[in-house]
């Protein structure tokens, strides 16, 4: 039995990381048997990240080397056609980071984020760690490229990555037609983190102009995340 270790959900989403809601979609959907485990330490992570994820003797990181190893074993039998991976590496290597600011760097938002990441440390802590953490966000948006960029630019980026997706979408049910594969699980996974946090950004904004993307976000979430019925 795979254990996925993933980040705790937030703001009404299964994980607040896309990569980890990336992951276990792509589990839920192509009925790859799983058990999850909430993870708060990456010391265990191979990476140092989430999501991971340890069977028997071996412990693996990263979404995609972990798809692959799955399809290797015959696990996962869908693989990304071309188009399908570059819009993939749209999604992960580029809007994502975009999310990664809208998050942390617009003020509001950020104090919004330190309630659900950081209100269980001590007091002393509440104010020296989340700001720590900022910074190394920051750090890292700027090694990237994005965070050299003005929110403005940001948003602009964004936006042509959201409007490129919603073209690629147009008006099938998913990507690929009739029926989900592995990129569905990568735009669920982002759709669903800029639009249901209550957190104001012109990424939301973006996604809200095209309906077919809020509609694809409710598809996908209410076939593989159903809301559990009230007792």
């Amino acid at each position: 039995m795979i254990t996925l270790h993933q980040f705790p959900g937030s703001w009404g989403l299964p994980s607040a990381s896309p990569f980890c809601m990336k992951l276990e979609t792509t589990f839920r959907m192509l009925n790859v048997p799983y058990q999850n485990e909430i993870c708060v330490d990456f010391s265990q992570a191979p990476k140092g990240k989430v999501p991971y994820i340890t069977r028997d003797d071996e412990t693996m990181g990263d979404s995609g080397l972990i798809i692959a190893r799955l399809q290797e074993e015959g696990l996962i039998a869908q693989n990304l056609p071309a188009q399908d991976l570059a819009f993939q590496r749209l999604i992960e290597d580029h809007l994502y980071f975009a999310l990664v600011f809208s998050r942390w760097m617009i003020d509001a938002n950020f104090e919004i984020l330190k309630q659900a990441f950081f209100a269980q440390l001590p007091p002393h802590l509440q104010e020296e760690v989340p700001k720590g953490a900022r910074e190394k966000v920051m750090a890292n948006l700027k090694g990237h490229g994005i965070g050299l960029h003005n929110k403005e630019e940001i948003a602009f980026l964004a936006n042509q990555d959201i409007e490129a997706l919603a073209v690629r979408l147009g008006d099938a049910p998913y990507f690929n037609g009739e029926e989900p594969g592995l990129l569905d699980a990568s735009a669920y996974a982002i759709v669903r983190s800029i639009l249901v946090p209550q957190l104001p950004s012109s990424l939301q904004d973006s996604v809200r102009e095209h309906q077919n993307l809020v509609d694809f976000n409710e598809r996908v979430n209410q076939r593989y995340f159903p809301p559990k019925p009230v007792a």
